[in-house]
């Protein structure tokens, strides 16, 4: 599982915040959970990609919108690329353009709404989800938005597959929910279903006899094991 931290101009995740924000304005997603402060967890079911995202919202940001000076600069550029197409030494103003575009779609990463979304992706044989990817906006980063979200899947009646690969942030979050009391947490081979064992956080580190991710450079069809970390909340899993 990675944590995401993209520049502001990346194209894909500009487009996947605005389809985010689009499909909580057009209601065409489900509430998971509420976060107080305005706050709450939604979730949406992609039927292309197979994919379930959950996404905390922000009901009180406000998009960001054309001044009326982009505005104008928009339909200017808009008309100049119609007549005779921007290219060669004004790449400079198609690449304006181009932004202005984004942001008329609200297509933006750092979207004041979205506060930040975890992907998830139903693996063949499991009743589990595996994170795909979790990102957090950078503006809400350190408020714990990533834990929320977990909280909110696990409430939901997830069970939670961590993603083939940990960076320190997610290690470090996923040491939290290790030692969460309230969740049933162990170590998996989803290579070699009958191997599992107990999980557990000593010394600012994970202790299992098993270890994680070791064959994780290899190719997937040719790792000898693959150890991930499973989490639910016995509560919501029937």
């Amino acid at each position: 599982m990675f944590f995401y931290h993209y520049k502001v101009a990346e194209p894909h995740l500009n487009r996947y915040c605005g389809e985010l924000y689009q499909r909580y304005l057009r209601s065409k997603c489900e509430k998971v959970a509420t976060c107080g402060n305005a706050r709450a967890v939604y979730k949406w079911w992609d039927s292309k990609s197979k994919v379930y995202t959950y996404f905390m919202v922000d009901s009180k940001a406000k998009a960001v919108e054309l001044t009326e000076q982009q505005r104008t600069n928009l339909r200017s550029l808009t008309s100049i690329h119609a007549k005779r197409g921007l290219s060669g030494k004004s790449l400079a103003l198609l690449k304006q353009l181009r932004d202005l575009r984004e942001i008329e779609k609200g297509h933006q990463v750092q979207h004041p709404a979205i506060l930040g979304f975890c992907v998830l992706e139903k693996r063949r044989g499991w009743t589990g989800l595996e994170t795909n990817m979790m990102y957090v906006s950078p503006n809400c980063r350190g408020e714990g938005i990533a834990s929320l979200l977990y909280e909110s899947i696990m409430k939901d009646g997830v069970i939670v597959i961590s993603g083939y690969s940990h960076n320190k942030k997610s290690r470090r979050l996923w040491m939290s929910i290790v030692n969460n009391p309230k969740l049933n947490t162990w170590a998996h081979d989803i290579v070699n279903l009958d191997v599992y064992a107990p999980i557990a956080v000593k010394n600012d580190t994970f202790d299992c006899s098993l270890k994680l991710y070791e064959d994780i450079k290899k190719m997937k069809n040719k790792r000898e094991s693959d150890i991930r970390i499973i989490a639910y909340n016995p509560r919501y899993v029937k």
